[in-house]
């Protein structure tokens, strides 16, 4: 069993026939991994960003993507992904896929970039309203941000196109085929707990091991309670389980407390998700929306990931509750700086805020889009060895908030600060 790392696979192909490798990408403030399979496919979760970390940071990612360690890697099936799993249609999780997928241009410095285009055979969904009346005429009609729908629909070669219903009392798989309306549309019902994007075997010496990349939830409700959002699409979240023998990855989208509710109750008495090698963390790390004690304490990852902005404030995420619960069950890893939010009250944001000013601490006042101080973010932090609030952010919101970092030595990781991460298993 091979390490999360980060490491340059231009010129290290690490990825052999025979094991995974998922690319978790670092979007900011957004969701992007490619997983190479044992026999060479690809598989792409998510491809989206609301706000990017540079300027430079798309060649950056296409140039991961691209590289002769993961799609075009010469064993593999080359420039290629056989299916485009989209877990549901908010922003930060679809705004990239024109850029990437349909290939794009760009310029850094005096150096122009160009990809080409990515042939996509296979695309998953959710789709959180199956009942309107023109579902089986517009199957991505939620996924018209930055031209997703479009690309997908006139440019990549798509060849199916699956909605996936994987939720208590119903278990149904929705096709579309060219021209994606409803001269193409046909629905079966799902007889197991799961849908197979892909599967095979492989060998351990003499030793034949079954390996899968499946989806075990889809389209599930959004309960009385849940606070993810109004209209229930993070609840339908597509949830991703990749297994090679008894290894196994769990890759959860915006997944929330309903989402787990049901994968729990599903699954609890069997070893499907049980202490899973590697988790990325539903919502981003939401410590209100998901991460509930039920769900950590059955999947008890050894490995997290969660896909987030550096300091990101605008949904205040990953919480530090979340990234704490996670912690309690993950494997010894080398130190690394980690952050989580947590509220405050008003008193003591005051105290806090009072103490920076008059302990002279390095920080600057970050406004809002009225020019209004919004945050104090510290200033000259060392990652690695800092432990304390560094961002205090509660002058223009009811709510207050504190963003604490630590230095860490378990293997939780956000990309946003160790940047894009590669895992390889066995």
């Amino acid at each position: 069993m091979a390490d999360m790392q980060a490491v340059d696979t231009t010129d290290d192909p690490s990825w052999r026939q025979g094991t995974f490798q998922i690319l978790f990408l670092s979007m900011g403030q957004g969701d992007c991994c490619v997983i190479t399979c044992p026999d060479g496919q690809h598989v792409m979760i998510d491809c989206g960003s609301k706000a990017l970390e540079a300027a430079d940071a798309m060649a950056d990612i296409q140039s991961h993507i691209h590289s002769r360690g993961v799609i075009n890697h010469k064993d593999s099936f080359n420039g290629r992904i056989s299916a485009l799993i989209l877990t549901h249609p908010d922003k930060d999780h679809i705004t990239k896929v024109a850029e990437i997928i349909g290939g794009e241009a760009y310029e850094i410095g005096d150096e122009t970039m160009t990809f080409d285009p990515i042939q996509v055979d296979t695309v998953y969904f959710s789709d959180h309203k199956t009942g309107r009346a023109d579902f089986r005429n517009s199957p991505l009609r939620y996924y018209g941000t930055s031209l997703c729908a479009t690309t997908l629909y006139y440019y990549s070669k798509v060849q199916d196109m699956y909605c996936v219903t994987l939720k208590t009392g119903e278990k149904v798989l929705h096709k579309w085929v060219p021209p994606f309306d409803k001269t193409g549309y046909t629905s079966a019902l799902i007889g197991s707990d799961r849908v197979t994007v892909c599967a095979g075997t492989t060998y351990d010496g003499e030793d034949e091991i079954a390996w899968e990349v499946s989806i075990i939830a889809g389209n599930v409700a959004r309960a009385a309670g849940d606070q993810s959002d109004t209209d229930g699409r993070n609840a339908a979240s597509l949830v991703t389980l990749v297994r090679r023998g008894e290894e196994t990855a769990l890759i959860c989208g915006d997944a929330t407390i309903s989402t787990e509710n049901y994968l729990y109750n599903t699954f609890r008495k069997t070893d499907v998700i049980r202490s899973v090698t590697l988790l990325q963390a539903p919502h981003h790390g939401s410590s209100l929306t998901s991460s509930s004690t039920n769900f950590v304490n059955l999947v008890k990852p050894q490995r997290v990931v969660i896909s987030v902005q550096k300091d990101e404030h605008s949904h205040h995420l990953p919480g530090i509750d979340a990234v704490n619960a996670y912690i309690a069950n993950a494997i010894e890893d080398k130190s690394h700086p980690a952050t989580g939010w947590r509220t405050m009250g008003h008193d003591e944001f005051d105290d806090a805020t009072n103490r920076w000013v008059a302990d002279k601490v390095d920080y600057f006042e970050e406004a809002d889009n009225q020019f209004r101080t919004a945050r104090f973010v510290r200033q000259g932090v060392d990652g690695s060895k800092f432990t304390g609030d560094v961002i205090l952010d509660g002058f223009t919101r009811q709510t207050k908030y504190a963003l604490y970092q630590r230095p860490l030595n378990k293997n939780v990781k956000q990309t946003g600060i160790d940047h894009h991460l590669f895992y390889y298993f066995p």
